[in-house]
């Protein structure tokens, strides 16, 4: 629980930040780390950015013919994708092309949708949806994905089905 004290200074803190409101959805955020020192504008993600990107990789898991999957996951995926889910703890585009043909299998004519999205720097945060045939909302969860200056995602973890308060 927050002092009086210490929460008063962290109100003048938000209230010195630029306004939420101000803020463009799209505006770029520039990136830093030690590859690309200061702020590299190339890297840059933007929330419909991310949007795009998530949405060509989600073509893939919603993708019924096995070439044409494999074809769209390596279009967005790099090959050495960091790939993270609550059953791998670490895989390649390979293990991620299987889990896509799985989906299908476990789901036929289901498919995943995008709930929302959330980026900065070179992450996103995404809601996915998965929606069976008939309709309905199976399942939501996160993914945290990484995109590269040339647009392939390069790390991606999932999240399964959030649950309430442990």
């Amino acid at each position: 629980m927050l002092s009086n004290a210490r929460f008063v200074m962290f109100v003048m803190a938000l209230s010195s930040a630029p306004a939420l409101a101000e803020t463009k959805k799209d505006q770029p955020r520039p990136v830093a780390n030690a590859a690309n020192g200061p702020a590299d504008k190339a890297n840059m993600l933007t929330n419909e950015r991310a949007w795009k990107t998530y949405e060509n990789y989600l073509a893939g898991w919603n993708e019924v013919a096995d070439d044409r999957r494999a074809k769209l996951a390596a279009d967005v995926v790099a090959e050495n994708v960091e790939y993270r889910t609550p059953r791998h703890e670490l895989g390649g585009r390979a293990t991620l092309i299987e889990d896509m043909a799985a989906f299908q299998k476990r789901l036929p004519k289901g498919h995943i949708e995008i709930g929302d999205v959330s980026a900065h720097h070179d992450v996103a945060l995404l809601t996915w949806v998965l929606v069976q045939a008939d309709g309905t909302v199976f399942a939501r969860g996160h993914d945290q994905m990484r995109v590269s200056p040339d647009g392939k995602i390069t790390q991606l973890i999932t999240f399964a089905r959030p649950t309430g308060k442990p």
